[in-house]
């Protein structure tokens, strides 16, 4: 199944998701069903301090769902500070550096 996800911020634009549905076992013979890759654009202008200067700050971002990571997480009451800790470890032995 394919799946659309639109997300509006008023006065903001707003940004759409398209992609295959995953499925997150929540319990015994219950799922949840949501996007396995969400993906979005931000583009943001702002004043700068030095006067009649502005700033254009734009990020691009992509969230995919990591199924056995969350299994071990919901598998062992992991919390979701636990969670992001690991996937900054993952992370920095496959050679990423914080900034």
């Amino acid at each position: 199944m394919n799946t659309i996800f639109l997300a509006l911020k008023p006065a903001r634009g707003g940004s759409m998701t398209k992609g295959w549905n995953t499925t997150l076992s929540i319990g015994v013979k219950k799922t949840f069903v949501f996007p396995s890759a969400l993906t979005g654009e931000n583009t943001h202008a702002y004043p700068d301090s030095a006067p009649g200067q502005m700033k254009l700050v734009q990020a691009t971002s992509t969230f995919t769902f990591a199924a056995s990571n969350t299994q071990v997480a919901n598998n062992t009451g992991q919390t979701l500070a636990d969670l992001v800790n690991r996937q900054v470890e993952t992370l920095k032995a496959a050679g990423y550096q914080s900034q």
